[in-house]
């Protein structure tokens, strides 16, 4: 249903997914305290696979039904 799309060589873009949650979690908190400034406070929850892995499931769960509605 998703599939990546090569954006220039060796550079493809694809849809996030649940099992993308760890590299999610670690990026977020490896740069937490960088874009701090920019981002609005969130739990600390946030910054852990589990959360990160529901939303991604969630966002996921969305975008399959706006393509099935939306073609």
């Amino acid at each position: 249903m998703f599939e990546s799309r090569m954006i220039v060589p060796d550079v493809s873009l694809r849809v996030m997914l649940p099992e993308d949650a760890p590299a999610l979690s670690a990026a977020s908190e490896r740069n937490r305290e960088h874009l701090a400034p920019w981002e609005p406070v969130r739990p600390e929850e946030f910054f852990t696979e589990e959360w990160q892995a529901r939303a991604l499931a969630r966002r996921f769960a969305s975008a399959a039904v706006q393509a099935i509605l939306h073609g």
